[in-house]
């Protein structure tokens, strides 16, 4: 994530040098270099959320202590809410890590870059750093739910990690193939995962660089707030199943 982050803040600068554009001086400078980063951040970052979920969810089963952990007294809606919650404050901290990093790396090519190309007027904003990074915060908390609830019916981190990353290729390429050969198929579109996290994270006055295979490029992407309603129903709906199935398993081999 920060050698992606930071690669796209140094390209920029090096691209501004032989071409003095107003656009690109944005996005290495601050505030609009943040939001671009954070963008780029989360499209990579998606990869190392589901590994990282499936691992954290999946090592009590590997190690098979996850009997002896429920025996102290802990219930079992309550470990996987702090096993979420961790997931959620780790997310945070990395955001905050690229934020930082970015800033700094900005003021220096800010520094080296010297004087603003001729006519800049700076349309970025510092509210934009917050909104992006509540954006891209939120925005992961659908693949920590799909990686959980995979992880736990699979009670394998390997599993959890395969079938979750293969779904979201399945659902980027079925996407994108189906919305250049039909156009009814965009309803569909509308209430898919990827493409809703996509909306959800470009909505907006603000723009991120997100990877084009973010759901794909293709049709119109759904208002911010159908993005944020769907999302929502996401997170509910693979949470609520995977506590469901989560209470019902028996863990006497556990």
């Amino acid at each position: 994530m920060l050698v992606v982050s930071q690669g796209f803040v140094w390209g920029s600068y090096f691209f501004n040098r032989s071409e003095q554009s107003r656009d690109v001086y944005d996005n290495f400078t601050l505030p609009g270099s943040i939001p671009n980063a954070l963008g780029l951040a989360y499209s990579i970052g998606i990869f190392l959320v589901v590994i990282l979920t499936a691992s954290v969810l999946g090592t009590e089963y590997r190690w098979r202590t996850l009997r002896s952990i429920l025996a102290r007294g802990t219930g079992r809606w309550q470990y996987l809410a702090s096993k979420a919650m961790l997931l959620g404050l780790v997310v945070a901290g990395a955001l905050l890590i690229v934020i930082a990093v970015t800033a700094v790396s900005s003021l220096i090519a800010g520094a080296l870059a010297g004087d603003a190309p001729a006519g800049y007027s700076g349309s970025a904003r510092w509210l934009d750093v917050p909104i992006a990074f509540g954006r891209a915060w939120f925005a992961f908390m659908p693949y920590i739910a799909l990686a959980g609830l995979f992880t736990v019916l699979t009670t394998s981190s390997a599993a959890g990690t395969a079938i979750s990353l293969v779904y979201y290729y399945a659902e980027s390429i079925v996407a994108a193939i189906f919305l250049n050969l039909f156009t009814w198929f965009e309803t569909a579109a509308s209430y898919m995962l990827g493409r809703n996290a996509t909306a959800w994270m470009t909505s907006g006055d603000g723009d991120f660089a997100i990877s084009p295979l973010m759901g794909g490029r293709f049709g119109t992407f759904p208002s911010a707030l159908h993005a944020f309603l769907v999302l929502v129903v996401y997170i509910l709906a693979l949470g609520g199943l995977a506590l469901w199935r989560f209470r019902r398993r028996d863990l006497t081999g556990d």
